[in-house]
C-alpha cells in the first residue's frame, strides 16, 4: 500500500482496514491508535533513518491534517479543552470527518513520543497528560477508555510499552526529572499489580487487577527496555542517541550505517525481483509442515 491510495475528501490520513484484493477501504475510522499508529511512526522515522524528504513531507501533511480534523482545532494550545472536548486526537470517519467514537486506547499513548521526536514538545506534553491521568486513576490503564462515559470500554491491559516509550522520549527531549518520577511510578505499579510467580502477567481487568495466564513478548523487548534506558544515562544508546533509532518493536537501527547502505541500492529497489523475493536455500519437506 502506498500513500497514493489514500482517500482524502475529509482528512489526509488513512483508515484502519483495506481490502487487499479491491483496494477499497473497509473500516472508515481514522486516528492515531490501534491499526494505524505504526504507519505514522514509520513516516517520521523513515524520514529520519534514510534522510527521505518525501516521507518527512508526508508526515508533516498528516500532522497538519490531524491537528485540524482529529483535534477539532489546529490552534488549540490548551491541554484541557479543544472546542469543548479534551484535547485528544479523536478517531473520526475519514470520508465524512465526523467523530467516530469517544474512546482512546493504550496504543495512542505512543503519540506523545512521536510528537516529541518531531520537536512538537508542547503538543507532546499535552497529549501525555491525558494518558498519565488514566494511569494515575487506575494504576495500570485499560486497553480502551471512553472519555464521554468516563469508564473503560476494554478493561484488560497486556503490559503495552507505548506510555513508557513516550516517557522515555520526553525525558530525552527535555531532561525534566518529572519523567523519571513517572517512570518510577510505572515500574512500581507493574511490580505491584502485574508481577506473577514466573514473570509479569497481562491484566485481565484493571478494576480488580485480576491476571491472565500470559505475558506478551513486547513486555520484555519494549516495555522493560524503555524503562531501563530511562534510568541509565550512560548507556551507549543514550550517549550516542543521535545515531540510533528504534523500530516500533524497539529494535535498534544505526542511522549512519543504514544511510550508507541505502546509497548502494537503486532508486527503486522493489522493481528488481531480487530485492523482493530470494530463492529458498533448501527445499521444505511436506512432512515438516504443521498446517
Amino acid at each position: 500500500m502506498t500513500w497514493g491510495q489514500k482517500y482524502e475528501p475529509a482528512v489526509s490520513s488513512l483508515c484502519t482496514d483495506i481490502n487487499v484484493y479491491t483496494g477499497q477501504w473497509i473500516n472508515p475510522t481514522s486516528g492515531v491508535g490501534a491499526g494505524q499508529d505504526s504507519f505514522y511512526e514509520y513516516l517520521l522515522k523513515g524520514g529520519i533513518l534514510f534522510g527521505d524528504t518525501e516521507l518527512s513531507q508526508i508526515f508533516e501533511e498528516v500532522l497538519g491534517s490531524m491537528r485540524l480534523r482529529l483535534r477539532g482545532n489546529s490552534s488549540a494550545n490548551n491541554c484541557v479543552s479543544s472546542n469543548g472536548y479534551p484535547s485528544v486526537y479523536w478517531n473520526i470517519n475519514m470520508f465524512t470527518g465526523e467523530l467516530a467514537n469517544y474512546w482512546v486506547d493504550t496504543l495512542q499513548s505512543v503519540w506523545p513520543g512521536i510528537l516529541a521526536m518531531n520537536g512538537e514538545l508542547q503538543d507532546a506534553k499535552c497529549q501525555y497528560e491525558l494518558h498519565l491521568s488514566i494511569w494515575k486513576r487506575f494504576g495500570l490503564p485499560p486497553e480502551r477508555f471512553n472519555i464521554f462515559l468516563n469508564k473503560p470500554e476494554l478493561a484488560f491491559f497486556p503490559l503495552r510499552p507505548e506510555f513508557a516509550e513516550s516517557t522515555y522520549y520526553l525525558y530525552r527531549a527535555t531532561k525534566d526529572p518529572v519523567y523519571r518520577t513517572i517512570g518510577a511510578m510505572i515500574v512500581n505499579n507493574l511490580d505491584q499489580y502485574a508481577r506473577a510467580k514466573c514473570g509479569f502477567a497481562t491484566i485481565h481487568d484493571v478494576k480488580d487487577m485480576s491476571h491472565e495466564d500470559r505475558m506478551e513478548s513486547f513486555f520484555l523487548s519494549e516495555t522493560l527496555k524503555y524503562l531501563y534506558l530511562l534510568f541509565d544515562e550512560t548507556h551507549p544508546l543514550n550517549v550516542f542517541e543521535e545515531d540510533y533509532l528504534f523500530t516500533t518493536q524497539a529494535h535498534i537501527l544505526p542511522i549512519s550505517r543504514l544511510r550508507q547502505l541505502a546509497k548502494t541500492l537503486p532508486n527503486s529497489p522493489f522493481k528488481d525481483a531480487q530485492f523482493v523475493r530470494k530463492p529458498a536455500s533448501c527445499e521444505s519437506s511436506k512432512q515438516s509442515r504443521f498446517w
